[in-house]
């Protein structure tokens, strides 16, 4: 599994879950998830959705797979705002 980019989302101040950035994940070497999602909840806990088409879920992950793709966007999203 590796993040292949994500970008940050703007912080639009309204309280509750918010959408922290969107990322590309592969998945395996033939498989790439584009625009995922990286939230975070109001107690500053972080998690993942994978990508929405037309408003409804694309596809999904079980909870360890989500807690170890969170923990790689998290990476990806720290490195980004430390080079910023």
């Amino acid at each position: 599994m590796q993040i292949l980019s994500i970008t940050p989302t703007p912080d639009d101040g309204r309280p509750g879950v918010r959408e922290v950035a969107k990322f590309d994940l592969q998945v395996t070497p033939e498989v790439r998830l584009l625009g995922c999602k990286l939230m975070q909840a109001p107690d500053g806990k972080r998690f993942s959705y994978g990508p929405a088409a037309r408003g409804n879920r694309a596809a999904s992950f079980t909870h360890d797979y989500a807690v170890r793709v969170t923990k790689e966007a998290e990476k990806a999203y720290e490195q980004f705002r430390s080079a910023a």
